[in-house]
Protein backbone atom coordinates (compact mmCIF):
# COMPACT_ATOMS: atom_id res chain seq x y z
CA UNK A 1 0.00 0.00 0.00
CA UNK A 2 2.56 2.11 0.78
CA UNK A 3 4.88 1.00 -2.27
CA UNK A 4 1.33 2.07 -4.56
CA UNK A 5 1.26 5.82 -2.77
CA UNK A 6 4.12 6.39 -3.24
CA UNK A 7 4.60 5.52 -7.00
CA UNK A 8 1.03 7.94 -7.46
CA UNK A 9 3.26 10.58 -5.76
CA UNK A 10 5.90 10.44 -8.00
CA UNK A 11 3.85 10.34 -10.93
CA UNK A 12 1.84 13.33 -10.00
CA UNK A 13 5.19 15.73 -9.22
CA UNK A 14 6.00 14.08 -12.51
CA UNK A 15 2.90 15.21 -14.13
CA UNK A 16 2.90 18.39 -12.89
CA UNK A 17 6.93 18.87 -14.28
CA UNK A 18 6.11 18.15 -17.69
CA UNK A 19 2.86 19.79 -17.65
CA UNK A 20 4.67 23.00 -16.71
CA UNK A 21 7.78 22.67 -19.04
CA UNK A 22 5.50 21.80 -21.54
CA UNK A 23 2.79 25.23 -20.81
CA UNK A 24 6.13 27.18 -21.37
CA UNK A 25 7.19 25.93 -24.24
CA UNK A 26 4.23 26.42 -25.88
CA UNK A 27 4.14 30.40 -24.59
CA UNK A 28 7.65 30.47 -25.97
CA UNK A 29 6.39 29.06 -29.39
CA UNK A 30 3.05 31.69 -29.03
CA UNK A 31 3.62 35.37 -30.21
CA UNK A 32 1.61 37.61 -28.24
CA UNK A 33 1.80 41.19 -29.01
CA UNK A 34 0.93 44.69 -27.32
CA UNK A 35 -1.39 46.87 -28.92
CA UNK A 36 -3.22 49.95 -28.76
CA UNK A 37 -6.96 49.76 -26.83
CA UNK A 38 -8.03 51.82 -28.98
CA UNK A 39 -7.83 52.89 -32.87
CA UNK A 40 -6.61 56.11 -34.19
CA UNK A 41 -10.38 56.88 -35.02
CA UNK A 42 -11.13 55.98 -31.49
CA UNK A 43 -8.49 57.99 -30.15
CA UNK A 44 -9.79 61.22 -32.06
CA UNK A 45 -13.22 60.50 -30.95
CA UNK A 46 -11.77 60.23 -27.46
CA UNK A 47 -10.04 63.45 -27.24
CA UNK A 48 -13.38 65.13 -29.05
CA UNK A 49 -15.36 64.10 -26.29
CA UNK A 50 -12.66 64.97 -23.91
CA UNK A 51 -12.71 68.28 -25.25
CA UNK A 52 -16.36 68.41 -25.33
CA UNK A 53 -17.44 67.55 -22.34
CA UNK A 54 -14.69 68.63 -19.97
CA UNK A 55 -17.07 68.38 -16.68
CA UNK A 56 -17.72 64.54 -17.32
CA UNK A 57 -15.48 61.19 -17.05
CA UNK A 58 -15.16 59.50 -20.37
CA UNK A 59 -14.45 55.69 -20.26
CA UNK A 60 -13.52 53.47 -23.92
CA UNK A 61 -13.88 50.08 -24.32
CA UNK A 62 -16.15 48.93 -21.24
CA UNK A 63 -17.07 45.39 -20.60
CA UNK A 64 -20.96 45.55 -21.16
CA UNK A 65 -21.20 43.51 -17.89
CA UNK A 66 -19.71 47.04 -16.11
CA UNK A 67 -22.65 48.52 -17.29
CA UNK A 68 -25.64 46.02 -16.96
CA UNK A 69 -26.73 43.58 -14.41
CA UNK A 70 -29.24 40.51 -15.56
CA UNK A 71 -31.71 40.20 -12.44
CA UNK A 72 -33.15 37.09 -10.90
CA UNK A 73 -34.52 35.17 -13.61
CA UNK A 74 -34.63 31.64 -14.56
CA UNK A 75 -32.73 32.48 -18.03
CA UNK A 76 -30.06 34.59 -16.00
CA UNK A 77 -26.79 32.72 -17.02
CA UNK A 78 -28.04 32.78 -20.82
CA UNK A 79 -28.18 36.77 -20.72
CA UNK A 80 -25.23 37.05 -19.25
CA UNK A 81 -23.87 34.61 -21.86
CA UNK A 82 -25.08 37.17 -24.10
CA UNK A 83 -23.20 39.92 -23.02
CA UNK A 84 -20.17 38.17 -22.23
CA UNK A 85 -17.27 39.63 -24.04
CA UNK A 86 -18.80 42.33 -25.64
CA UNK A 87 -17.51 45.99 -24.96
CA UNK A 88 -19.50 49.08 -25.34
CA UNK A 89 -17.02 52.00 -27.40
CA UNK A 90 -17.24 54.97 -24.99
CA UNK A 91 -19.41 55.77 -21.84
CA UNK A 92 -20.07 59.33 -20.46
CA UNK A 93 -20.80 59.42 -17.00
CA UNK A 94 -20.96 61.99 -14.69
CA UNK A 95 -18.60 62.92 -11.40
CA UNK A 96 -20.07 60.15 -9.67
CA UNK A 97 -19.69 57.40 -12.39
CA UNK A 98 -23.23 57.80 -12.96
CA UNK A 99 -23.89 56.60 -16.59
CA UNK A 100 -25.35 58.98 -18.73
CA UNK A 101 -24.84 57.12 -22.06
CA UNK A 102 -23.21 54.91 -23.86
CA UNK A 103 -22.13 55.50 -27.36
CA UNK A 104 -20.90 53.32 -30.36
CA UNK A 105 -18.63 54.51 -33.17
CA UNK A 106 -19.16 52.03 -35.96
CA UNK A 107 -16.87 51.09 -39.15
CA UNK A 108 -17.08 49.72 -42.19
CA UNK A 109 -16.62 46.30 -39.81
CA UNK A 110 -20.24 47.00 -38.90
CA UNK A 111 -21.44 45.81 -42.18
CA UNK A 112 -21.66 42.47 -41.95
CA UNK A 113 -24.49 40.04 -41.17
CA UNK A 114 -22.81 38.50 -37.98
CA UNK A 115 -21.72 41.72 -36.78
CA UNK A 116 -24.85 43.53 -37.75
CA UNK A 117 -27.03 40.57 -35.18
CA UNK A 118 -24.29 41.36 -32.13
CA UNK A 119 -24.64 44.66 -32.55
CA UNK A 120 -28.90 44.77 -32.24
CA UNK A 121 -28.31 42.01 -29.58
CA UNK A 122 -25.95 44.91 -27.71
CA UNK A 123 -27.92 47.13 -28.59
CA UNK A 124 -31.25 45.50 -26.50
CA UNK A 125 -29.72 45.46 -23.42
CA UNK A 126 -28.69 48.67 -23.04
CA UNK A 127 -31.83 50.15 -23.94
CA UNK A 128 -33.53 47.68 -21.47
CA UNK A 129 -31.08 48.83 -19.05
CA UNK A 130 -32.82 52.41 -19.88
CA UNK A 131 -29.02 53.71 -20.85
CA UNK A 132 -29.07 56.43 -23.52
CA UNK A 133 -27.43 55.26 -26.46
CA UNK A 134 -26.12 56.07 -29.79
CA UNK A 135 -24.48 54.89 -32.72
CA UNK A 136 -22.52 57.06 -34.99
CA UNK A 137 -20.99 55.86 -38.47
CA UNK A 138 -18.73 58.62 -38.14
CA UNK A 139 -17.56 60.85 -35.42
CA UNK A 140 -20.05 63.39 -34.57
CA UNK A 141 -19.35 66.92 -34.88
CA UNK A 142 -19.00 68.84 -31.78
CA UNK A 143 -22.02 70.29 -32.13
CA UNK A 144 -23.75 67.00 -32.17
CA UNK A 145 -21.65 65.97 -29.09
CA UNK A 146 -23.40 69.66 -27.11
CA UNK A 147 -27.43 68.25 -28.44
CA UNK A 148 -26.39 64.91 -27.06
CA UNK A 149 -25.63 66.23 -23.56
CA UNK A 150 -28.49 68.60 -24.43
CA UNK A 151 -30.68 65.11 -24.72
CA UNK A 152 -29.35 64.12 -21.79
CA UNK A 153 -30.22 66.67 -19.25
CA UNK A 154 -33.63 66.14 -20.49
CA UNK A 155 -33.77 62.24 -20.29
CA UNK A 156 -32.41 63.32 -16.51
CA UNK A 157 -34.79 66.10 -15.88
CA UNK A 158 -37.61 63.48 -16.72
CA UNK A 159 -36.06 60.42 -14.45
Amino acid sequence: MKGAFFLLVVMSVIALLIKKFTSKEKMQELEVIKKNPLSKREQEFFWLLKKTLPDHIILAQVDLKQLIEIGSTKDRQKHMNKISQRSIDFVICNKDFLVLAAIELDDSSHNSKSQKKKDEVKTTYIEAANIPFKRYRKPPSTEEIVGLTKTLDKHFLLR
